[in-house]
């Protein structure tokens, strides 16, 4: 699908979305285009920042910035005052359409926006919670599309999505359904809801419904939520490791899980486990999709793909061979990835290593309605000091839980500061929201 006035047009005009809701998105569309065309005729390389909580709003104001190859920077209309002062650190858009806490405009020194002309600027957080952009492209983006949909054996793709439309995860479902003439449902995973569509939409069984693992593991909780899982075609899970146990409780119920790894700088994903492996107990183990190639070396995961962005912002755009997210891995001999974790989630404490994700499956093992997230703070005796939040804990549990632990872990693993709080500071894609997190440490704790 290119990416024109004609060929968005063209597409709009076909069924995509629920009839009310596809209506709202043509309208915003057309007011959206002639607003930037008018404004491109003053300045042609005029900048979008879209920050709309309204899907008919962030669609619409999209695909016009698209279809105009003005450079759009998508954003969380709910970022907090840290998140939006470190955009105003990098960034002047000449129009700012959405819900935007702007702070108090920094006298930023811009880099020429000629190059960004049909530029996608999608957030992401990095390892240390710093807000950047990926450049991606029309292009790069649609050689996503292709992949995943060769992967699946997927022409179209219809996708039920209960992700944040501006973050990759939600944004590529969209762009799925869109470029392969398939069928987008907005829905709410907490309810287990059939939405209103206002129109026939093809049964559940065609849909491919993406998960993080915290939602997964909620579903699972609530009274009926095996039955609705099961009613997709296909259940593909990402943004964050899977938990052994939520795994176990995943093959029980009789969950065929896509396991899938990508990030934004790979327009969402490169490798996924097959379904019937997943139920089979097979280890977690990614088959490379179609338009990647994958390496390892010296244990880092190393990417080529199609896919793959175009740079951060402000970096000039320039195609990129080759892509390390920072993750150890291994390829196995059938060639499938297993993605070991994140290099700078390991703890050293005392000169000891400690593997977060070990600390949080013994919690989730001894307090199964628990979920965790550990991580390690600075500390003047040991380097970092092993620190656990939670939530989900009853009342009195926590001290048992502390001893329960010492059984389960050697010594340095076991964590010396414990946070209860009424939820994981994690983002929507399941991963730390730094900022949260950092309030949270702030917190007494013992």
């Amino acid at each position: 699908m290119e990416a024109s006035v004609t060929a968005i047009r063209a597409r709009l005009e076909q069924p995509w979305l629920p009839a009310p809701l596809q209506e709202r998105v043509v309208a915003c569309f057309e007011k959206r285009l002639a607003e930037l065309n008018a404004r491109q005729a003053e300045v042609p390389a005029a900048s979008v920042l879209l920050a709309e909580s309204d899907p008919a709003a962030l669609l619409g104001g999209l695909l016009a910035a698209v279809a105009a190859h003005a450079p759009v920077f998508l954003a969380n209309p709910d970022w907090r005052e840290n998140e939006w002062a470190q955009v105003a650190a990098q960034l002047e858009p000449t129009l700012t359409w959405g819900r935007v806490s702007w702070p108090e405009r920094m006298g930023v020194t811009l880099p020429p926006m000629e190059p960004f002309r049909g530029h996608l600027m999608i957030p992401t957080g990095g390892t240390g919670g710093r807000v950047r952009f990926a450049a991606h492209t029309w292009e790069t983006l649609g050689a996503a599309v292709a992949g995943y949909g060769e992967f699946f054996q997927a022409e179209p793709v219809n996708a039920w999505c209960v992700l944040p439309l501006w973050h990759v995860s939600g944004l590529m479902q969209a762009l799925r359904t869109l470029m392969s003439g398939g069928r987008l449902v907005l829905g709410d995973y907490r309810d287990l809801a059939e939405p209103e569509t206002g129109a026939s939409l093809p049964g559940r069984g065609d849909f491919h419904l993406s998960l993080v693992p915290t939602q997964l593991g909620r579903i699972l909780a609530l009274p009926g939520g095996a039955d609705w899982l099961r009613g997709f075609g296909l259940l593909l899970i990402g943004g964050a490791g899977m938990p052994p146990d939520l795994r176990e409780k995943a093959i029980r119920a009789g969950l065929g899980l896509a396991c899938s790894y990508g990030m934004t700088e790979t327009a969402a994903v490169v490798a996924a486990q097959r379904p019937g492996a997943f139920l089979a107990g097979e280890a977690l183990a990614g088959e490379v999709f179609p338009h990647v190639r994958v390496t390892v070396e010296a244990g880092e995961i190393a990417i080529r793909a199609k896919s793959l962005f175009r740079g951060y912002y402000p970096e000039p755009p320039a195609a990129r061979e080759e892509f390390r997210p920072g993750d150890e891995g291994a390829l196995d001999e059938k060639g499938r990835l297993r993605v070991i974790g994140r290099r700078d989630r390991l703890i050293i404490t005392g000169g000891e290593k400690v593997d977060p994700r070990e600390v949080e499956a013994a919690i989730r093992a001894v307090s199964p309605s628990a979920e965790a997230l550990v991580v390690g703070e600075p500390d003047p005796d040991w380097g970092q000091r092993v620190t656990a939040l939670v939530a989900g804990i009853p009342d009195g549990e926590l001290a048992a839980l502390q001893v329960a632990l010492r059984e389960r872990l050697q010594a340095a693993s076991v964590p010396k500061r414990w946070l209860a709080v009424a939820e994981l500071p994690l983002k929507p894609n399941g991963k730390p929201d730094h900022g949260r997190l950092a309030q949270a440490l702030g917190m007494g704790g013992k």
